[in-house]
């Protein structure tokens, strides 16, 4: 998972924000005065996983998750970690406009929900191989959110589904009346849960044209 400044990481199940250190490096070289924060999700014990602790922003039950499963506390907490970032950087004097989430996998689900319901009008959100569960999407159309959407997804992902993303992406379009303009939707041939490097050149590109947009 990160946060960017000037944007937010957030990893995914069972991995750790190293992982991404490499992808990011290279995004970085092309924004050298963005400040990335990398918060890596605690060690909880995962059900899917038989109770093994592996790093998770919230319990896991089926991969791919069933439509009515999600643990409402353990996603309140990591929302408010994530909005104590956001709050950490805005104290600071950053504009929330330069402040954007992203994430992979249940990341980039946290950094959805995040997104979609904070009261800080933050400057948009990436969402590599993510989703947005149900249960959070009322409280999301209370909101009624307005922000830019990076989301990226792989065709043939089997642990997120494409069906996943494009059910979420028709809320997205259907309920919030988001468009093109708001939202970049791109999946991906041959491409698994997993990140590639087109998609992180797509969302570096993103990247630059919200950051200069917001400036």
């Amino acid at each position: 998972m990160m946060v960017v400044r000037g944007s937010v990481a957030h990893d995914g199940l069972g991995q750790l924000s190293s992982f991404y250190e490499p992808h990011i490096r290279s995004i970085a070289l092309r924004h050298a005065s963005t400040k990335w924060i990398c918060p890596q999700a605690p060690n909880c014990p995962v059900t899917y996983s038989n109770g093994r602790l592996r790093p998770s922003w919230f319990d896991i039950h089926h991969l791919p998750p069933h439509t009515d499963e999600l643990d409402e506390i353990e996603v309140s907490t990591s929302i408010k970690a994530i909005e104590q970032l956001i709050l950490s950087e805005v104290h600071i004097g950053i504009d929330p406009k330069q402040i954007l989430l992203a994430g992979f996998s249940q990341g980039a689900a946290l950094c959805l929900m995040t997104a979609l319901t904070t009261l800080h009008d933050i400057g948009g959100v990436g969402s590599l191989s993510g989703w947005i569960p149900h249960r959070i999407r009322e409280h999301i159309i209370q909101n009624d959110p307005n922000i830019p959407i990076f989301w990226a997804h792989g065709r043939r992902d089997t642990e997120i589904p494409l069906q996943y993303a494009r059910n979420s992406v028709e809320f997205l379009e259907q309920r919030l009346c988001m468009n093109d303009e708001t939202l970049r939707y791109l999946d991906y041939d041959n491409l698994g849960h997993e990140v590639s490097e087109e998609v992180f050149r797509d969302f570096s590109q993103w990247l630059s044209d919200i950051l200069s947009k917001n400036q």
